[in-house]
C-alpha cells in the first residue's frame, strides 16, 4: 500500500469518492481520468482540479495535446503502443465494434506514421492529430 504523507493528504480523497460520480461513472473517459491522477486508492485532487481548470481554457491547445496522449499512453512509457491505443479504443466504444474491427482502425492509425512501428510518440501523434484536425475544418 502506497503511504501518503500526512501533510499532503489534503490534496486526495478516496478513489472511491470520485467513481462514485455519476458524471464520472457514466463517462467513458472518467476512470481512466482517475486512474491518472491516483496514488494507490486515492486521487491527488489538486492535480486533477488545475490540469481540469487547463484543460477547459480555450487557449491551451498544447496542455489538450499532451493531456490525451498521457490518457493513450496506458502504460506511461511516453509512447503509445498499438496495445494503448487499442485498450483504449475498445473502452471508449463500450465494446461495440468487434476486435478486429478495433485492431483495423488501430493499424491504419500506425499506417499513417509512415513508417513500420509498433509505438508512437508525442510528435507522431501529434502529426496525426493536426491532419485529422485539418480534414475536420475542411468539413465544416
Amino acid at each position: 500500500m502506497v503511504k501518503i504523507p500526512e501533510e499532503k493528504k489534503s490534496k486526495y480523497v478516496k478513489r472511491s469518492t470520485l467513481q462514485s460520480i455519476s458524471t464520472l461513472k457514466n463517462n467513458p473517459l472518467g476512470n481512466i481520468i482517475i486512474k491518472k491522477y491516483s496514488v494507490g486508492t486515492r486521487v491527488n485532487i489538486v492535480k486533477l482540479s488545475e490540469d481540469l481548470s487547463k484543460f477547459l481554457s480555450p487557449d491551451n491547445i498544447e496542455f489538450k495535446k499532451k493531456f490525451f496522449f498521457d490518457i493513450y499512453d496506458q502504460d506511461g512509457d511516453g509512447f503509445i503502443s498499438n496495445i494503448d491505443l487499442f485498450e483504449i479504443l475498445k473502452h471508449l466504444n463500450s465494446n461495440t465494434l468487434e476486435d478486429y474491427k478495433i485492431q483495423n482502425i488501430v493499424d491504419q492509425t500506425f499506417a499513417e506514421i509512415g513508417e513500420y512501428t509498433t509505438k508512437m510518440s508525442f510528435n507522431q501523434f501529434e502529426t496525426i492529430l493536426n491532419r485529422s484536425l485539418d480534414d475536420f475544418d475542411k468539413v465544416l
